[in-house]
């Protein structure tokens, strides 16, 4: 009993935190934030109509909607007009369109329209539509144009985009037709186009059509300069698994020999004030192009509990309770998410989004390659030092010349890049110029063994000088190592947009195999105090120099969007240590045994890492810039600890860790290897 009310009160935070979590992930998902504008338009704005002052406060609404912290604040477009239909016929109104305009960071000119009617249809003799509610009609558009703001509105984009509520759409297209003819002739000209979303509910099928100048009357066929946006956006659906159709067009009116609009054609939404403009134009809608008696698409459906096929301007019909009876269940959540998630991506690709993104994804990764090829050569040094080790200690042998062996096993871990297990091995020719002083050189191999991170799988190989000069009983040593290393390893780039607060847009990897190499020079000088066969210890300065070169290479498959060809990069580095030393060595038994650790100050010099990686991006054959910052501390500590031990007169084992200290980016190693002798 007495476990009872800690094991209750335990079980209800679980829980708590099971529904917080999962209220965090709707939030994230497609069609979530489009849904809350669309029901909150016909919960609260019903009545929506231009000349009412319910369609001022719908507008105000949709502008708050399309506020997203940090980005262009969203501005009304007045303007005004004399009604020609309606029971307002007659009379001067004025609307509102509300707008967005993000601009892109490539100052390109170019600009991608995007809207949505947010009004509904005004009262006329035969109907009194004061409180149509309109979810089809088109608080389901206007309800995806918000998400859309939102889900864009945190990411880079080429090209500028501008997101447009229009207004008084039910009287003509009034709002989409002024703000086409506040459009300047050099911004028709080098407009993307425009993407309008009407009507996504009641239909049987999910549609996208382009304007009438996608279509050549002559020759019949498509115009692609008008209907490219249409084909993108197919090919988009085709890819996200969504079904998506286009007016067939292979229906005549009764009594005609012609369909009422052409293959891949559509009518009567904004995207018309735009195509007569000179713009190409897709139209997303939901309805039934298939269905008779004229084939114009105005019959959304054959759902037998909608009367007539269609819901539109109908306060009885376009409404919240009589579509959630009449549709399908959860047909609401399946249109507002699958347009979302569609045109999300299409206006991702139209203006570049996914372009500029997957560069910055090369430079993260070639500045990752950058820094492992500058790393191992650092870690590459260590079996020269600990042979120096052996022959500052007296026991190097002899013999003046000799041939010398290493072996290790290494495990690496660092933040930026790769974590994962290495397998070294060297073979050396040394000679002895003096009793004190030794020149080598030689050969070394590496193989990565597996891991993760952004560095797959890996060889290495390489050729290496040496100068150790110091004896036991000397208090001074110099070492001086010399390297020059060839890599080639598998670099996994990762391109992802969105997540956090809005759902993951694009989240894929590329492969590629990239080769570089890598030059060193290493200096290191040392004072020592103490007995040469006990206790050892003392202050060190090094300075070492290093240059990468990372040749170019593609990456990714050859039909993705986002595969490049990535420019060849230079990159080189100073940095200087002073630290202290301390060694001490005793006998196990009869095998000589030594115990050292070092803690060093670090001052690297000059800008670390590669700011700029260009890359040309295979989708369009353009050249384009990453950026990358730095985060990296030009000063830390570093720290190495270690055991060696002469097992015979001619092998010696070692472990070996080395780690930074007080830096941002953690790096760390262990070494388990073998000396041989002949």
């Amino acid at each position: 009993m007495p476990l009872t009310k800690p094991l209750l009160i335990s079980v209800f935070v679980c829980h708590a935190l099971l529904l917080a979590s999962s209220a965090a992930a709707a939030e994230t998902a497609y069609g979530s934030y489009g849904k809350e504008t669309a029901l909150t338009l016909v919960r609260e704005h019903a009545g929506r109509l231009a000349g009412d002052p319910k369609e001022a406060v719908a507008a105000q609404y949709m502008l708050e909607r399309m506020r997203v912290a940090g980005r262009a604040e969203p501005q009304a477009q007045e303007f005004g007009f004399t009604a020609r239909r309606g029971t307002l016929a007659g009379s001067r109104i004025t609307s509102r369109n509300i707008v967005v305009n993000q601009a892109g960071s490539g100052n390109t000119g170019r600009v991608l329209i995007v809207g949505a009617h947010y009004d509904s249809a005004p009262s006329d003799r035969r109907l009194d539509r004061s409180r149509l509610e309109g979810l089809d009609d088109n608080a389901s558009g206007a309800g995806v144009l918000t998400e859309l703001v939102r889900h864009l509105g945190g990411i880079e984009t080429e090209h500028d985009i501008r997101f447009v509520a229009f207004g008084a759409e039910e009287y003509g297209l009034i709002g989409s037709r002024h703000f086409a003819a506040q459009l300047t002739a050099e911004e028709k000209q080098k407009a993307l186009g425009m993407i309008n979303l009407d009507s996504l509910v009641t239909g049987d099928k999910m549609y996208v059509n382009a304007g009438d100048r996608a279509h050549d009357s002559v020759s019949g066929q498509s115009v692609a300069a008008y209907s490219g946006l249409r084909e993108h956006a197919l090919a988009v659906a085709k890819e996200l698994g969504i079904d998506l159709h286009v007016n067939p067009g292979d229906k005549n009116v009764p009594g005609t020999n012609t369909p009422y609009k052409p293959y891949g054609v559509g009518c009567c939404s904004d995207q018309e004030a735009f195509d007569a403009a000179g713009l190409p134009v897709a139209g997303f809608e939901a309805t039934n192009w298939d269905l008779g008696p004229d084939f114009d698409g105005y019959t959304q459906t054959d759902n037998p509990k909608i009367p007539g096929g269609s819901t539109w301007h109908d306060p009885a019909e376009d409404n919240e309770a009589f579509l959630g009876n009449a549709l399908p269940p959860g047909r609401l959540e399946q249109r507002m998410r699958d347009f979302s998630r569609l045109a999300t991506r299409l206006i991702v690709e139209q203006t570049n989004a996914d372009l500029l993104q997957s560069v910055k994804s090369a430079a993260v990764t070639q500045n990752a390659f950058n820094r492992h090829l500058h790393d191992s050569a650092v870690q590459a040094q260590l079996p020269v030092y600990r042979r120096a080790a052996v022959l500052q200690a007296g026991w190097g042998g002899e013999e003046a010349a000799r041939v010398w062996l290493d072996g290790d096993y290494r495990y690496r871990d660092a933040d930026y890049a790769v974590s994962g297990s290495h397998i070294h091995a060297g073979v050396y020719g040394e000679y002895a110029v003096r009793p004190q002083w030794a020149l080598g050189g030689g050969l070394r191999v590496a193989h990565h063994l597996g891991g993760s991170g952004s560095i797959g799988k890996e060889r290495a190989y390489g050729l290496q000088a040496y100068s150790v000069f110091g004896a036991p009983e000397q208090g001074w040593s110099n070492i001086t190592v010399l390297g020059w290393f060839r890599h080639s390893a598998d670099l996994e780039r990762h391109i992802r947009l969105g997540g956090g607060n809005v759902p993951t847009i694009i989240d894929k990897r590329e492969m590629g195999r990239a080769r570089g190499s890598v030059f060193s020079l290493s200096n290191t000088l040392a004072y020592h105090f103490g007995q040469a066969d006990v206790l050892r210890h003392g202050p060190y300065w090094g300075v070492n120099y290093r240059y990468a070169t990372i040749n170019a290479h593609r990456s990714g498959d050859a039909g993705s969007r986002t595969a490049l060809d990535i420019g060849k990069t230079r990159d080189e580095q100073w940095d200087s240590e002073l630290g202290y030393q301390l060694q001490y060595r005793f006998h196990a038994g009869n095998k000589p045994v030594s115990l050292y650790g070092q803690l060093a100050y670090v001052r690297l010099f000059g800008q670390p890492g590669l700011e700029n990686v260009t890359a040309i991006s295979r989708a369009d054959g353009r050249a384009r810039n990453g950026q990358y910052q730095a985060d990296e501390d030009k000063s830390y500590g570093r720290l190495q600890i270690g055991a060696a031990s002469q097992l015979t007169p001619k092998l010696s084992a070692y472990v070996h860790g080395d780690t930074t200290l007080a830096r941002r980016e953690r790096r760390s190693a262990m070494h388990l290897g073998v000396q041989y002798r002949f």
